[in-house]
């Protein structure tokens, strides 16, 4: 073999290991180019999936949302129609005849401590059978006159202060009254 024949030989064996390493080369490129391409849709399909839930998510939020506005809404007419019903029953204690109103406020005496310095707080509107009713338990009681109460009476001594008001008892009743009201109501 000449030299140009080993020469040949040597940039053929070239050529092919050349030829031998770009097609290598060409199918790694093939190979990582199909991988990227595989974990791109992977992660397309994957954020699709993930936006999807998001979606999903906040409409489901949305429609809780709403539903608790329609229930608060809902409860918010209730209390209002039971604190009118607690408001159209004062208005009736207030209003009863003198009689009725006269028993009730001698039932409230009965059941309010004695003997303490102090004054009353009564009603304008009935300031007169209020003052008249007290003074026959405690003679030299001290009467304010106040249109602040509609009915009842308020003791204030230097210590405490019983409070009698008609709407103060209701009040008080009412948060156990409450639910059976609504009960009633709205069964």
């Amino acid at each position: 073999m000449a030299l140009k024949d080993i020469l040949n030989k040597i940039i053929k064996d070239a050529e092919d290991e050349t030829a031998k390493i770009n097609t290598e080369a060409e199918k790694e490129i093939k190979r990582l180019n199909n991988k990227a391409a595989r974990e791109i849709e992977t992660e397309r399909l994957a954020m699709k999936s993930r936006t999807r839930e998001r979606r999903r998510f906040l409409k489901e939020q949305k429609e809780i949302e709403m539903e608790l506005d329609t229930k608060k809404e809902i409860l918010s007419k209730k209390q209002a129609e039971i604190d009118n019903i607690f408001n159209e029953v004062l208005r009736e204690i207030v209003d009863l005849p003198d009689k009725d109103y006269v028993e009730i406020i001698r039932k409230l005496l009965k059941k309010t401590p004695h003997g303490r310095e102090g004054v009353f707080v009564i009603p304008k509107k009935r300031l007169e059978i209020t003052e008249k009713e007290i003074k026959k338990v405690i003679p030299n009681a001290k009467f304010d006159a106040s249109s602040k109460i509609e009915g009842g009476f308020i003791i204030k001594t230097k210590e405490t202060e019983i409070d009698n008001s008609f709407a103060s008892l209701l009040a008080q009743i009412k948060e156990d009254l409450e639910k059976d009201v609504a009960d009633i109501l709205f069964g």
